[in-house]
Protein backbone atom coordinates (compact mmCIF):
# COMPACT_ATOMS: atom_id res chain seq x y z
CA UNK A 1 0.00 0.00 0.00
CA UNK A 2 2.43 2.42 0.04
CA UNK A 3 3.82 2.03 -2.55
CA UNK A 4 1.53 1.44 -4.94
CA UNK A 5 -1.65 3.31 -3.13
CA UNK A 6 1.19 6.31 -2.36
CA UNK A 7 -0.89 8.89 -4.78
CA UNK A 8 -4.10 8.12 -2.98
CA UNK A 9 -3.15 7.71 1.11
CA UNK A 10 -3.19 11.29 2.38
CA UNK A 11 -6.73 12.02 0.68
CA UNK A 12 -9.44 11.30 2.70
CA UNK A 13 -11.73 8.57 2.01
CA UNK A 14 -14.75 10.42 1.34
CA UNK A 15 -12.78 12.07 -1.64
CA UNK A 16 -11.30 9.15 -2.91
CA UNK A 17 -12.92 8.63 -6.67
CA UNK A 18 -12.91 6.15 -8.97
CA UNK A 19 -10.56 7.76 -10.89
CA UNK A 20 -7.96 7.85 -8.38
CA UNK A 21 -8.41 4.20 -7.73
CA UNK A 22 -7.99 3.38 -11.71
CA UNK A 23 -5.01 5.96 -11.63
CA UNK A 24 -3.29 3.51 -8.89
CA UNK A 25 -4.03 0.62 -10.57
CA UNK A 26 -3.79 1.05 -14.63
CA UNK A 27 0.20 1.06 -14.28
CA UNK A 28 0.26 -1.90 -12.39
CA UNK A 29 -2.77 -4.29 -14.25
CA UNK A 30 -0.66 -5.95 -16.86
CA UNK A 31 3.00 -6.55 -15.67
CA UNK A 32 1.98 -6.98 -11.48
CA UNK A 33 -1.62 -8.52 -12.31
CA UNK A 34 -1.62 -10.54 -8.88
CA UNK A 35 -0.47 -7.62 -7.28
CA UNK A 36 -2.58 -5.22 -8.36
CA UNK A 37 -5.43 -7.62 -7.22
CA UNK A 38 -4.36 -7.13 -3.83
CA UNK A 39 -3.94 -3.79 -3.82
CA UNK A 40 -7.50 -3.33 -5.28
CA UNK A 41 -8.92 -5.69 -2.25
CA UNK A 42 -6.80 -3.72 -0.18
CA UNK A 43 -8.40 -0.48 -0.87
CA UNK A 44 -11.39 -1.97 -1.05
CA UNK A 45 -11.62 -3.53 2.25
CA UNK A 46 -10.40 0.08 3.89
CA UNK A 47 -12.88 1.62 1.75
CA UNK A 48 -15.72 -0.34 3.72
CA UNK A 49 -14.10 -0.11 6.92
CA UNK A 50 -14.54 3.90 6.81
CA UNK A 51 -18.09 3.28 5.62
CA UNK A 52 -18.79 1.07 8.67
CA UNK A 53 -17.52 4.01 10.45
CA UNK A 54 -19.44 6.25 8.71
CA UNK A 55 -16.73 8.18 7.13
CA UNK A 56 -17.73 7.03 3.57
CA UNK A 57 -21.17 7.21 2.04
CA UNK A 58 -22.31 5.90 -1.26
CA UNK A 59 -20.58 3.50 -3.60
CA UNK A 60 -17.51 1.87 -2.98
CA UNK A 61 -14.82 3.04 -5.99
CA UNK A 62 -12.70 0.04 -5.22
CA UNK A 63 -15.37 -2.37 -6.20
CA UNK A 64 -14.43 -4.61 -8.61
CA UNK A 65 -17.21 -4.91 -10.44
CA UNK A 66 -17.07 -1.11 -11.12
CA UNK A 67 -13.19 -1.11 -11.75
CA UNK A 68 -13.48 -4.14 -14.11
CA UNK A 69 -14.10 -2.62 -17.41
CA UNK A 70 -11.76 0.57 -16.71
CA UNK A 71 -8.89 -1.30 -16.23
CA UNK A 72 -6.79 -3.31 -19.27
CA UNK A 73 -7.73 -6.83 -19.78
CA UNK A 74 -5.25 -9.62 -18.62
CA UNK A 75 -4.77 -12.35 -20.45
CA UNK A 76 -3.17 -15.40 -18.75
CA UNK A 77 0.18 -16.81 -19.54
CA UNK A 78 0.28 -19.66 -21.79
CA UNK A 79 4.23 -20.05 -20.96
CA UNK A 80 4.44 -24.24 -20.21
CA UNK A 81 7.05 -25.96 -18.72
CA UNK A 82 8.42 -28.42 -21.49
CA UNK A 83 7.90 -31.99 -20.09
CA UNK A 84 10.91 -34.69 -19.61
CA UNK A 85 10.94 -36.73 -22.12
CA UNK A 86 10.45 -40.54 -20.58
CA UNK A 87 13.26 -42.33 -21.80
CA UNK A 88 15.57 -39.78 -19.26
CA UNK A 89 13.52 -40.44 -16.41
CA UNK A 90 15.96 -42.75 -15.38
CA UNK A 91 18.75 -40.62 -15.12
CA UNK A 92 17.03 -37.67 -13.51
CA UNK A 93 16.03 -40.17 -10.59
CA UNK A 94 19.32 -41.14 -10.34
CA UNK A 95 20.70 -37.24 -10.44
CA UNK A 96 17.67 -36.50 -7.20
CA UNK A 97 19.39 -39.56 -5.68
CA UNK A 98 22.70 -38.40 -5.86
CA UNK A 99 21.62 -34.46 -4.91
CA UNK A 100 22.01 -33.32 -1.41
CA UNK A 101 19.18 -30.96 -1.09
CA UNK A 102 15.85 -31.67 1.00
CA UNK A 103 13.79 -30.70 -1.84
CA UNK A 104 15.56 -33.57 -4.35
CA UNK A 105 14.96 -35.78 -1.63
CA UNK A 106 11.30 -34.96 -1.16
CA UNK A 107 10.95 -35.18 -5.06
Amino acid sequence: MRVYAEPIRTKPVDQITIADIVAVLKPIRVVKHDTATKVRQRIENILESARSLGHLTGHNPAANKTLAPLLPQVRPSQNHHAALPIEELPDFIQELHNHPSRSAYML
